[in-house]
């Protein structure tokens, strides 16, 4: 067997075995213990005691790969590999008891050999995963791949952010209102990795995020292009689609906030044309 799927099995076994289990046990429990970040985001001792698992497991197999986590920020290394975390992602949903929220991890590389991402909910105990650009999995049965859908139906989209931009929370209002005039649905969810991974498996039909950590994104991103879906970024006020290394949309250390829509092919053209500059819909 491949000494990388063999780790990355065992990656899987870890997450929706003891970590998954951690998150469980605090989700459903009558307390989780938990502090307000710099940014008034949320962070609880589940997320912190999760990362640091996950860290452990990487340098354990990986010793060299570059690591960047939403906790502990970004770790350098010396390989071309690099992982991104987010040991909860909809850690909101997390402590208010909403079981909509999971565990996620992704390894990008500048080929698709080695690489792959795991998008885990311990409430629904659905698990997304891709190995290598290959069929996204749920479950451990395939997902069918994007596209073909057959027309005639309303669509579901999605908008997000984690950026404190002024512009952003009255244009993503605006946007939100306009995709549900043009498709028929649209909203958030607030665990935008897991929404990735629900229109990577075809239950939503599309994503826009605006200015997203990579920790929040990347991940999601990867099962989207494994599924068919399409991607595109924002380029000076022009709708790009990208395809292959995912980590040119973050730069070197992760830093960059990319805005990205995320979609089943048949949509995408007529979704970003419906979008154009999201700033514009500020006022």
């Amino acid at each position: 067997m491949n000494s990388t799927k063999h780790i990355f099995e065992a990656l899987q076994t870890l997450i929706e075995g003891e970590l998954g289990g951690l998150a469980r046990e605090a989700f459903y429990g009558t307390h989780t213990g938990n502090t307000q970040k710099y940014d008034g985001s949320v962070v609880t001792e589940v997320d912190t005691t999760i990362e640091k698992k996950l860290k452990v497991f990487i340098r354990e197999h990986f010793s060299e790969d570059a690591i960047y986590g939403e906790e502990e920020g970004f770790v350098p290394g010396t390989s071309d590999f690099v992982w991104v975390i987010d040991p909860i992602d909809g850690t909101d949903n997390f402590v208010r008891k909403v079981p909509f929220f999971a565990i996620t991890i992704v390894r990008l590389g500048l080929q698709t050999e080695g690489t792959f991402s795991i998008i885990y909910n311990p409430a629904s105990r659905q698990l997304f995963s891709s190995f290598e650009g290959g069929p996204v999995y749920e479950n451990g049965q395939v997902c069918l791949p994007l596209g073909n859908l057959v027309g005639g139906r309303s669509f579901v989209t999605v908008t997000g952010s984690n950026s404190s931009a002024p512009w952003i929370k009255m244009a993503r209002q605006n946007i939100q209102k306009g995709l549900y005039q043009e498709f028929g649905k649209s909203g958030h969810y607030h665990s935008s990795l897991l929404e990735h991974a629900y229109v990577a498996a075809g239950r939503l039909d599309g994503m826009l995020q605006l200015e997203m950590n990579a920790w929040d994104s990347a991940a999601g991103v990867y099962l989207v292009q494994a599924s068919g879906g399409t991607v595109s970024v924002l380029q000076d006020d022009t709708w790009i689609k990208h395809e292959g290394d995912i980590r040119e949309l973050y730069g070197k250390d992760f830093s960059k906030k990319p805005t990205l829509f995320v979609s089943r092919p048949e949509i995408h053209e007529q979704a970003v044309s419906c979008i154009g500059i999201p700033k514009a819909w500020q006022n």
